[in-house]
């Protein structure tokens, strides 16, 4: 083996050695629930509705007309304070925490391109803050949302981000969707603002809630996914990160079945809708990474190119966790910080959107006290 063959293999060895250092800090926080069909989280009867039948044929059900499923609701009571917004989630929620959306925002000079960043699971958000601050200073307003049951969200006594995503498929059904209408409210706050150009970072689990919001809103024209992945069951089902959740689903359902009742939240099921709305698309991942399997992506990338979706794919030299250490988050960084400017500076302004239930999301905006 030669000297650049040695420094390849170090390297991976290197990368495989963080890999594992960041998965195993993370599989401290991680506990077993027993497995939960939740149907009273759907709105259905627990007492007939309480099976995996039932949830797939829920999920199933709203297949019929995604649109009106995931429109935010009118009149969000919008605070902004020149640095926070917060408002009411959309979503019915039995947890005080949760009841609020906590979304910092970071002003460009002048209104006209915006960008909001959807983060990875457990994130608090904080974790994205000077990138937002560099975005905004070179022009681009920048949002970055706190998840459902994340950070300043979570209920005192759970594990962040335990709550969106569990053995409780109901509950994990309706978090995802409220996250989906929470990010989608702010894209709304964003157009109010005056900008005219709105892109989105999707960043792991960000990615689909970010790929189902861009789908249902063509003002939405450009958006970077990093860490994608075509199936969000799958996902679940196969890496490290939810094998607990795996542990208590194994026996009772099949991955096709898990992937069957968390279809809402699935890439791949949506690449006409982008491809319809002329939305661009930056993909970035690592190719040593185990979470998001390589073939996930390849299979969400070649449904990109059957659809005729306008993309692109970077490949970085890491796994999942590494894409967000030096050197590697800067090079996404960049990476996105110039598609994003390219499709702004050369697209048309955002469409309109007619919604189609309730009017558009308007609600008061107010200082916060």
């Amino acid at each position: 083996m030669g000297p650049e063959g040695s420094a390849a293999a170090m390297l991976n060895a290197f990368i495989q050695w963080q890999e594992e250092r960041l998965a195993r800090a993370e599989d401290r926080h991680r506990r077993i629930e027993p497995l939960a069909f939740g149907p009273e989280f759907l709105g259905l009867d627990a007492r007939t509705h309480n099976s995996l039948a039932s949830i797939e044929e829920y999920a199933q059900r709203q297949w019929a007309d995604t649109t009106r499923f995931f429109a935010p609701a009118p009149d969000r009571d919008f605070q902004f304070d020149g640095h926070s917004l917060t408002f009411n989630t959309p979503i019915e929620e039995e947890f005080r925490e949760n009841r609020t959306v906590h979304c910092q925002v970071y002003e460009a000079s002048k209104p006209g391109q915006a960008v909001l960043i959807i983060p990875h699971w457990n994130s608090d958000g904080t974790e994205y803050d000077l990138y937002c601050k560099y975005l905004a200073r070179l022009g681009m307003t920048t949002a970055c949302v706190t998840l459902p049951y994340h950070g300043r969200r979570c209920p005192e006594g759970q594990a962040s981000g335990s709550g969106m995503i569990s053995a409780n498929l109901g509950r994990t059904i309706r978090t995802c969707r409220q996250g989906v209408l929470e990010a989608a409210t702010i894209v709304e706050w964003l157009a109010q603002r005056g900008h005219s150009h709105i892109g989105l970072v999707g960043v792991s689990l960000g990615t689909s809630l970010a790929t189902v919001v861009a789908a249902h809103d063509p003002r939405i024209s450009a958006m970077a996914l990093v860490s994608l992945a075509s199936d969000f069951g799958e996902v679940i089902w196969n890496c490290r990160p939810t094998r607990h959740i795996r542990e208590a689903l194994d026996g009772a359902m099949t991955c096709e079945q898990l992937n069957s009742a968390l279809s809402l939240f699935s890439p791949i099921h949506y690449v006409s809708k982008l491809a319809a709305n002329g939305t661009a698309v930056l993909g970035i991942s690592g190719r040593q990474d185990q979470v998001f399997a390589p073939t996930l992506t390849h299979r969400l990338l070649n449904a990109f190119a059957d659809a005729g979706v306008r993309h692109e794919h970077k490949s970085l030299a890491c796994g999942h966790y590494t894409l967000g250490t030096f050197p590697f988050n800067v090079i996404l960084g960049r990476a996105i910080q110039r598609f994003m400017q390219h499709e702004f500076d050369t697209g048309p302004a955002s469409h309109s959107l007619p919604w189609p239930i309730g009017g558009r999301p308007g609600g008061k905006e107010r200082s916060a006290a």
